[in-house]
């Protein structure tokens, strides 16, 4: 089990000079901060996936503290509309994405057209699209940087899409301990992103995309009930309970993982439990029992397969330099170096290995033939068997290996790469237990990168002393950079402090007996004996099998040739000289062009049919003319069905036939009459050579033809890839403009019916004063059809009593000020005209909108109010006239007693000038003293009631007459039988002298 997870070096290092930490290690607490608080999920979809994303966010709350990051493939032409489109459907903030953009929670983010986009510390990184990394890799190339940035944090979502891309970055998320969400693909559009996906066999939740944002929150709360610290407390029920889940494991696969950290096996314990959405972990043992395939699950999440080629390129330079050249000079007259590589994973570190020591021997220079065998082991048989074939991703090793070893080591298939013959054949691949199966011996190196930090302490210990043991006198030991060997100092010293290679020391191993329990000494009792762990604790035997396989095919298998369905040879077995020949001039690896005489056409023949039939083809008795004789042979032709990275190639055989003695003597006696047919034999080969040679020439012919039908057609595929990333384009654009088109809808018919039930009278011109839309109340007042949709306004015939229209559009189209007019029509009824300018989306101004509101009401209501008025007016003419005729002091008040009208008979008599009196209070004439409580009472009697009063008496200091009983009338005024509430105040005698 090979990973890349970090545990903290430990403090009592003796030999640690400078950390350098591993490059999957968090480097600055904010990283640590974003992974605590919460999920980022990358979401991928293209063709079809439009309609999956309205599902899935219609059914997502907008408060559930996740990050989404939505990308897709999108047509660099084009405006990018996804973000516009999903803010429609979300009340989440939605925004394209920019550049070194902090992920909020909350918050979805869209790539851009024409970028690929990575995550690094919780920030989105923009860049240009590369030739390395297209258009149809954008989102595994975002979820591979998510998966390494969040870890068990990530979460990717694959919806509808043509193509595989997702499936690379859904493998990357499960490698870091993520989860992986998968549309079903009975629901979606285009099933080809979600198939790929699922046919992974690594997808934790397959569901239509609605019902995924359930799953997904439910999910995200149940992993929030982890412990937060790293040290689980593991006592009591929840002991048991995790106990009993080891117990499960180990019945079910026979690997022990007692001897693991606890918190590394609980973590991955509690994640499946979230996502099978149980509640405690007793429950979650429960559910193993009663379901065996979810412990294979368990299982398969548990074995982190997370490596890459040459991780820490500085670590392989130091390795290369302070290891491998040290042994390859002390190995003298021997050619044999023996290597160990325990958690191999999937291989890479393993082949990296090989690729080092091969380059030290070529730059060593050494005449010595030396035999290299790397023992590459693991408990994860299916990462076995991806290692054995030796074909990775295109992205994982332009993104790690050098071109220039690209080159010499891989060749390129399809999208992928292989490892060459000549590296592959120096690692052999097995599965094996380090802890139960008993270890590899006379190494010259072991190299165990990041998996001790997976076992607890005293396991770590004796796995070390168990290295030891296993290495030759002076063999060297390379860990992870997270590893050391401070419990052991006095068996290992160490050549690279800084890169963890150690050499193993030559003083005498003092704790021999703590080697004893190293080999399978499980914690927990074992129930019952399964197949699988008999057959994991004898699994070391398959490298000795692979070593006698490979004895047996080199000595005992007939020559024979690996092609594919071209003819192009792929690996020789053995010499087959005797039947293939290089052709004069250019060089041609293709076994119809080496094949000798007399076996061409046979052979074509056969592969045909194989490739036909899809079954072994055989054809016997074929005289072959070597270089100086006829020789009868057999060709067996095998279509190869298994491993699936091998099939569609063809193994072509060829087996000599060994005639019996008794044959022979009987072809002997036949001697003479062979003889006698000497001139008819001659005649059939003149007739047979001529013959053969018109067929070899027609089948020349026939090879050109075929050359050229193959180069049109890989030119046709080349076009069919191109067209289908264009197809792409093509409906993400489609859908994106009928959900366009569909809104574009609704606003017009939320305009219509707006403009039907409001009936305002509404125009749109463009910036020439061209009609654009107009509402159907405007016809009352222009006389506008459909068809003059298009026309300048000045060429319709209006029914308005006005003459300035076109002058006013074009001083507010030029001043952007809006105007306001009020206009009457030749029926008579006014309207407020109000023009304004159109303003776009993007604030351009694009025109004028004139609208026409009715006011005919207003203005007959103004018209009344202005009757009204003149009415009013002319009675307070008269009333002034009345009042200021009378020789009697007279007052005017209002409601509230201030004083409106006095007439002069008033003034005179309290020597008061007009001016000074109106707009007083009558309690504040003369300082006050007419603030009488009784003048008051009856006064406001009068304005609630109406209630009139005469003759009311009241004694008072006048300015003029000094100290008098005067007497006070009061009644209300009235204008044409409606009660203002005015009051009219008469004082009798206030002007008599004396």
């Amino acid at each position: 089990m090979k990973t890349k997870n970090i545990s903290e070096f430990t403090k009592k290092s003796q030999y640690k000079k400078k950390l350098i930490p591993n490059s999957d290690k968090p480097r600055n607490p904010v990283t640590n901060k974003i992974k605590q608080k919460r999920f980022i999920a990358g979401i991928g979809s293209s063709a079809g996936g439009l309609e999956a994303l309205e599902k899935f966010f219609s059914s997502m709350p907008a408060n559930t503290g996740i990050s989404f990051v939505l990308i897709a493939h999108l047509d660099p032409n084009r405006r990018n509309l996804m973000p516009e489109i999903i803010t429609h459907i979300t009340k989440m903030k939605v925004s394209q994405a920019e550049d070194n953009v902090m992920v909020k929670p909350n918050c979805v983010y869209v790539i851009p057209p024409d970028r690929n986009m990575s995550i690094k510390d919780g920030k989105l990184h923009l860049e240009k699209k590369s030739d390395l990394c297209g258009l149809e890799s954008c989102i595994n190339f975002f979820l591979k940087s998510l998966a390494e940035d969040q870890k068990e944090k990530s979460i990717c979502i694959i919806l509808s899409g043509m193509g595989t891309d997702g499936t690379m970055g859904l493998k990357a998320i499960k490698d870091y301990s993520g989860m992986a969400m998968v549309q079903e693909i009975s629901s979606a559009k285009y099933d080809s992103m979600p198939r790929s996906a699922i046919n992974t066999g690594l997808a934790d939740i397959i569901a239509p995309p609605e019902a995924l944002p359930m799953k997904l929150i439910e999910y995200v709360k149940n992993y929030s009930k982890q412990p937060a610290k790293t040290n689980v407390d593991l006592k009591g029920t929840t002991e048991t309970a995790f106990e009993k889940v080891l117990r499960l494991i180990r019945h079910r696969t026979g690997n022990d993982l007692s001897s693991y950290k606890k918190h590394v096996i609980y973590r991955r314990i509690e994640k499946r439990r979230a996502i099978c959405r149980l509640k405690n972990l007793a429950g979650y043992a429960a559910y193993l029992q009663a379901t065996p395939q979810e412990i294979d699950l368990l299982f398969k999440d548990i074995l982190i397969g997370v490596t890459n080629f040459f991780r820490d390129p500085q670590a392989f330079v130091s390795l290369k330099k302070n290891a491998i050249s040290r042994i390859l000079k002390n190995k003298g007259d021997e050619n044999v170096i023996r290597i160990w590589a325990p958690g191999c994973s999937t291989g890479e570190e393993a082949y990296s290995l090989a690729i080092a020591i091969k380059e030290c021997i070529d730059e060593s220079g050494s005449m010595n033939d030396f035999k290299i065998l790397i023992f590459a082991t693991d408990i994860d048989k299916e990462g076995i068997d991806k290692a054995r074939q030796g074909i990775y991703d295109k992205s994982k090793i332009i993104t790690h290996v050098s071109p220039a070893r690209i080159e010499r080591f891989f060749t390129k298939e399809g999208d992928s790469y292989k490892i060459k013959d000549e590296i592959r054949k120096m690692v052999v691949f097995a599965s094996h237990n380090i802890i139960n199966n008993p270890p590899f011996t006379k190494l010259d190196l072991i190299c165990c990168r990041n998996l001790l930090i997976y076992f607890t302490s005293d396991v770590q210990k004796k796995i070390k002393i168990l290295f030891y043991f296993a290495l030759n006198p002076d063999g060297m030991l390379f860990l992870g950079s997270s590893e050391n060997v401070t419990d052991c100092p006095d068996i290992f010293k160490p050549i690279d402090c800084m890169w963890k290679i150690f050499i193993r020391e030559d003083s005498p191993f003092q704790n021999k007996g703590e080697l004893k329990g190293l080999v399978y000494s499980p914690s927990i009792p074992l129930t019952m004996p399964t197949d699988k762990m008999l057959d994991k604790y004898h699994s070391f035997k398959e490298i000795e099998q692979e070593i006698a396989e490979k004895i047996l095919v080199e000595r005992f298998t007939p020559p024979s040739v690996l092609i594919n369905e071209k003819g192009d040879i792929i690996y020789i077995n053995k010499q087959t000289g005797e039947y293939l020949e290089l052709a004069a001039g250019k060089a041609n690896m293709n076994v119809f062009a080496m094949a000798r005489e007399g076996l061409k056409y046979e052979l074509r023949k056969a592969v045909n049919k194989a490739l036909t039939l899809k079954k072994d083809v055989e054809i016997k008795n074929l005289d072959v003319k070597l270089s100086s004789d006829y020789q009868s042979i057999n060709i067996r032709v095998i279509p190869i069905a298994e491993p699936e990275a091998m099939r569609g190639l063809l193994m072509v055989v060829f087996e000599d036939i060994i005639e019996s003695p008794e044959k022979r003597k009987r072809s002997a006696k036949k001697g003479d009459v062979q003889s006698r047919q000497d001139s008819i034999v001659n005649f059939l080969e003149k007739e047979l050579k001529y013959t053969k040679k018109h067929l070899s020439n027609v089948l020349d012919d026939m090879e050109t033809s075929q050359a050229q039908l193959i180069s049109l057609n890989e030119q046709l595929q080349s076009s069919n890839e191109v067209l289908t990333i264009s197809q792409e384009e093509l409906i993400n654009v489609n859908a994106e403009l009928q959900s366009r088109i569909e809104s574009i809808s609704r606003s017009n018919d939320d305009i219509s019916n707006f403009f039907e039930s409001t009936g305002l009278a509404t125009i749109f011109l463009d910036n020439s004063a061209n009609i654009r839309r107009f509402s159907p109340s405007v016809t009352k007042l222009f006389n506008f059809i459909q068809a003059d949709v298009g026309r300048p306004i000045t060429d319709i015939i209006s029914n308005l009593k006005y003459d300035n229209l076109a002058k006013d559009v074009k001083e507010v189209n030029d001043t952007l000020v809006p105007m306001e007019i009020e206009i009457q029509s030749n029926e008579g009824e006014w309207y407020m005209m109000k023009i304004v300018p159109y303003k776009t989306e993007d604030n351009f101004i694009d025109g004028t909108v004139l609208t026409f509101h009715n006011i005919s009401a207003c203005k007959e209501l103004e018209k009344y109010v202005k009757e009204k008025q003149d009415i009013w007016d002319n009675a307070v003419r008269h009333a002034d006239l009345v009042i200021e005729a009378m020789r009697e002091p007279l007052l005017v008040l209002n409601k509230s007693l201030t004083i409106v009208t006095a007439n002069n008979a008033f003034c005179q008599a309290v020597n008061f000038r007009r001016e000074d009196v109106l707009g007083k209070k009558l309690f504040e004439l003369c300082d006050n003293k007419w603030d009488i409580r009784e003048v008051m009472k009856h006064m406001k009697e009068l304005l609630m009631s109406d209630r009139e009063f005469y003759n009311l008496e009241i004694e008072c200091d006048f300015p003029v007459n000094g100290r008098k009983i005067k007497q006070i009338n009061a009644s209300m005024l009235s204008v044409n039988g409606d009660t203002s509430k005015f009051i009219l105040l008469g004082i009798i005698g206030l002007n008599e002298r004396g």
